[in-house]
This record gives C-alpha cells, structure tokens and sequence, in this order.
C-alpha cells in the first residue's frame, strides 16, 4: 500500500513538472466535471454526514465509548478541542476566513458582485464550508477511526470502516485500495493548505523584512515548515502535538478578541446600518483621528473622496527596519499616509474607494479604477479586469483595461466594451484603450499588480 501510494503521487507530481500546461488544463476539466456531474452528491453526503452525527451526538449511541469499557481519556476536553481545530482548521481558517466570502462577494454564483445579495451568498457559502458541515465530515471519519480502533483492535486506517460490511476482506485488494485513496486524498489536501499557506509567509516576510517572494523562497519555507511538523508529530501528542495545538488556539482567540475589541464590532451587529452601508469600513474607533485630504493636504468637504489619513496610539510607530518607507508613509506631525482613497457620508461612516497610487487624473477630473473596474466586472464576457493610467498627449491621462475573457464567451471588441463603459460611466471615466490577456498579474497573495500594468501601458 505504501509503495503504491508514493507511485501514484509520484507519478502525478512528475506529470505535473514536465508539463505544466497540459497539468492544468487536465485538473481543471477534471474538476469542472466533478463539480457539474457531482456537485448534487457532495451537498447530499455533507447533509446525510451533518444528520447522521447530530443523531449520535443526541441519541443513546452517543454515550458509547469510543475506547473500552474501562478507559478514561488521556487530555482534557479542552487540550482535545485545540488538536482538532489546529488539525482541522489550521493555516485554511487564517487564510480562507477572509478570502471566501470576499471572493464570493465579488464573483458570487447567483447575485449580482457587490450587492447586498452578493454579501448574503457570500456568508452561507463560507458557513458551508467553514461551519458544522465541515466539522461534521471531520467528526464522522474521527469516530471511525477511534470506534473500530480503539474498541475493536482494527487497524487505524479508514478500511476498518468497512468491517461491518465485508469482515476480512478488509485485508485484500478492497481495503488497499480505500487506503490508497484516503492517503493520496490527503497528501495532495495537505499539499494545496501549505501551497497557500507558504504564499502569505512570503508575502508578510516581503512586506515586513523585505524577503523576496520568488519559488525558491516559497521551498525553503516549505522545507523548514514540514521540518518543524515533523519534530511535533516525532516528540508525540505531550510534547509536540497537544503544546503547539494549545499555543494554536490561544493565539486564535487573541485573534478573535483582538479584531472584536479593535473592530467595527457596534456597526457589524447594527443589521439596518449594516445592509444600509454596505461597502462600509465603519466610524473611527475610540482615541483614533481621522482625516481624508486632498493632493496638497487640505480636508476635502464630507462626501468627496481624498487620501485616507489616521492618527492615534495604536498606529504602528514605523516599517521594521525600514525608515525609508516608514518617513514616507508616517509624517512629523503623527499622522499615517494610509494610501487609500476614502470619503465620509452625512454619517460619519467612511467608505474605501480605491488606492491613492492607483488613481489617475484625465482633463482635470480624477478617476478611480476600482469604479471602472466595477462596471466591466458586470459585462457577461469579462472573467478579470484591471485598470489603470497611462500618458495621454491631451487629457495628460487616460485609462487602459487590461481584460481577461471566460473560456466559454467569445471575447468583446475594444468597440463594444467602450460602449458598454458609456452607458454606465461618466465619459470621462471610460477607458480610451483595452487589452486582452490570458491572465492579470498577480503577487503571492492573489492581489494584482498594477504597478507591472502602468509600465506596461507606458510603453
């Protein structure tokens, strides 16, 4: 089993290096059948596993011990709750919590992006994938493993699961074969967190060390990651496991206190307030100043929009080892550059428009590319869409959309996105040029760089 396990991942790792490409478009038209053909029977195993555990959990089934009669648990209940939530959760909560539903927000299955309706699907689906339903699939095959293990002396392995039903012949090619299954499943599932979870390593070492984000980078954390997953799981559950998972969990609960006690917390539980202003970034929070200004400094009036500044004792005091870059972003006077374009409603509630950077000023009217962005984002055809400025001899700026099209569309003309632009913008805030590509620019976490995209349209 264990040599064809390591064959099999082996053999798809090797597939996947020599021809990259050809990988790719065989994953993804594997993936786009399994979610097409097999979608309906994912939601109902998930409803059947969710039914099945809550009946256990309240029935008599629940009071039977999932070791002998005689045992007694080795950890508390709650040193056994960390070890599951940091083997459950772990890196995928801290880095899909946030990005699920903003992606959903934003290309959401059924509403329209950015709309109170977007934000609703948006919530059910990370609530699908990140609530009871997941627990539920962890909870069923943690009881199939103790139950047939611990009380019954099988093999700790997922064939024992099936016992019941063909007694020893667990123990030929059936059995083999689900483990197999469940040992690549899980490499490759454990292979696609760390993947994301080496990424935003990267970015946050780059953002505040400065460390390159480049492939070589992104191994070496890999290596010394596993490294230190390997000592935990070597030094056994007292030493390593259950001390690490503890650590997990009490900094995830500082995570929590930290964004309840800092956060719009008022504002999030005010539903009308909430649903009213949608886009939102709430009031400012106590002991902290806010001002939004213009390119020379000076408050614009409430409801336009201006660089986003703020002041107060829980600013950081600078960029580590970067002075540079801390002087130019925190001035003398204490007040930190934030780089966002924002404005203030009658309300006081401010709302970010974009980043100052990435604005751009054609015939004397500044222009903000997420809004244009917005627009082109509605178009049936546009998979992806980035705008930004580039020289112009008469305006001194105009807007360049660089566009990505959906495999199954056809793609626009130039003429044709102008147009659809037109009927929904300020002439003004209409692209001049469009461009296609097969794909935007992207940095480690996701995030597009524009800054590659004005070189490129200045050339």
């Amino acid at each position: 089993m264990f040599f064809t396990s390591v064959a099999i991942i082996a053999a798809m790792v090797l597939f996947s290096v020599i021809v990259p490409e050809t990988a790719e478009t065989v994953f993804d038209n594997v993936k786009a059948r399994v979610i097409s053909d097999a979608g309906w029977f994912y939601v109902l195993t998930v409803a059947i596993i969710i039914t099945l555990v809550t009946f256990l959990a309240v029935s008599r089934f629940g009071d039977i011990k999932l070791g002998k009669d005689h045992s007694e648990p080795d950890y508390s209940y709650g040193s056994w709750f960390a070890m599951l939530f940091s083997a459950g959760m772990g890196i995928g909560l801290m880095f899909f919590g946030v990005a699920e539903p903003v992606t959903h927000f934003t290309a959401p299955p059924m509403a329209d992006p950015g709309t109170i309706a977007a934000a609703k699907e948006a919530m059910r689906a990370t609530f699908f994938h990140w609530g009871l339903h997941a627990w539920s699939i962890y909870a069923i095959v943690g009881l199939i493993l103790a139950y047939f293990s611990f009380r019954h002396g099988l093999p700790l392995t997922l064939r024992s699961a099936l016992y019941p039903l063909i007694g020893k012949k667990i123990y030929g090619p059936l059995g083999h074969a689900v483990d197999i299954f469940a040992v690549v499943g899980t490499v490759f599932g454990v292979a696609t967190s760390l993947g994301f979870g080496v990424e935003q390593v990267n970015a946050g070492l780059n953002y505040l060390f400065g460390l390159p984000k480049n492939e070589w980078v992104q191994v070496g954390l890999i290596v010394a990651i596993t490294g230190l997953a390997t000592i935990s799981v070597v030094t056994g559950l007292d030493a390593g496991i259950r001390r690490l998972s503890e650590l997990n969990l009490g900094l995830a609960f500082l995570l929590l206190a930290f964004v309840l006690l800092l956060g719009p917390t008022v504002f999030l539980l005010d539903e009308d307030k909430v649903i009213d202003k949608i886009g939102s970034v709430g009031r400012p929070q106590l002991l902290t100043e806010v001002r939004i200004v213009d390119r020379d400094g000076r408050d614009v009036p409430p409801g336009d929009a201006g660089e986003l500044l703020i002041r107060g004792p829980n600013i950081t005091p600078g960029y580590w080892n970067r002075p540079d870059a801390t002087a130019e972003a925190i001035r003398a006077d204490g007040w930190l550059h934030s780089g966002d374009v924002a404005r203030c409603d009658e309300d006081g509630q401010y709302f970010i428009v974009d980043r100052w950077k990435d604005m751009y000023i054609s015939g004397g009217e500044n222009v903000y590319p997420a809004e244009v962005e917005k627009v082109l984002e509605q178009h049936p055809a546009i998979a992806e869409v980035a705008v930004v400025g580039m020289p112009d001899d008469k305006w001194g700026e105009v807007g360049k959309a660089y566009y990505g099209v959906h495999a199954d569309r056809d793609a626009p003309d130039p003429e044709a996105l102008r147009a659809f632009c037109r009927e929904r913008l300020a002439g003004y805030k209409v692209p001049k040029a469009f461009e296609r590509v097969d794909a935007l620019p992207r940095n480690a976490l996701g995030k597009v760089t524009k800054q590659e995209l004005r070189d490129h349209a200045k050339q």
